[in-house]
């Protein structure tokens, strides 16, 4: 049985965007965080989504509460996935 993943996927904890994922068909997934910056391939969405967590962690001090800007992570997304679409059109 095939299974299929979906093209974008958000990366949340709790109310807070701090990135999202691209599927890459064959090469895994690559990882961006809020700021639309890659965080590289990724063999597993799983293992993408943890690089998105670890790089939020490493950015922000312990002692600070953190809220992203949900709706700027959902808009770079969205950008990055149209123009995916569109090059992929382009080729066929």
């Amino acid at each position: 049985m095939k299974t299929t993943t979906a093209p974008l996927a958000y990366v949340y904890d709790g109310r807070a965007c701090l990135g999202f994922l691209l599927s890459r068909g064959r090469a895994g997934f690559e990882a961006f965080d809020r700021e639309e910056r890659s965080l590289g391939l990724y063999p597993t969405a799983p293992a993408a989504a943890n690089a998105v967590f670890a790089a939020t962690e490493a950015a922000i001090p312990t002692n600070q509460s953190f809220v992203a800007p949900s709706d700027k992570c959902e808009a770079a997304a969205s950008r990055r996935y149209n123009d995916q679409r569109s090059k992929e059109a382009l080729k066929t």
